[in-house]
């Protein structure tokens, strides 16, 4: 399986069980926020990643340690996401699922694909 980029370029940020369950186009998105997270990580070296993940269409990133600026950062990423297509990273909007819930975030072109490729990780599969 392969090894998360994430888990390469950020090593005293994520934890031993990190996961990542977002699909390519978020990943600018989420590099620049752990790029934000490592530099707060010097003022509060408990912050530590266990998980990245989409949710009701936004960036949901999980961890300990955090500081209130740190949470500021976390959140400031979530906003971001709802405007991201997953698939390619271009401005995108939130598309609902039967259940009238907020299932993902797409462009124009992407509004019809399923999931986009998994950035992988050794501790889940590719979808």
């Amino acid at each position: 399986m392969n090894k998360s980029p994430l888990r390469e370029q950020f090593p005293t940020l994520v934890g031993e069980h990190f996961e990542v369950w977002i699909s390519e186009g978020w990943l600018t998105l989420v590099t620049e926020t752990l790029g934000l997270l490592r530099q707060e990580q010097g003022n509060m070296p408990g912050l530590r990643i266990d998980e990245i993940k989409q949710k009701w269409g936004q960036l949901v990133i999980n961890g300990e340690g955090f500081s209130e600026r740190a949470n500021a950062i976390v959140d400031d990423a979530r906003e971001k996401s709802s405007t991201i297509c997953e698939v390619c990273g271009i401005q995108g909007d939130p598309i609902l699922s039967r259940g009238r819930h907020v299932a993902g975030v797409r462009c124009a072109e992407h509004v019809s694909v399923k999931r986009g490729t998994l950035v992988a990780d050794e501790s889940n599969k590719q979808v």
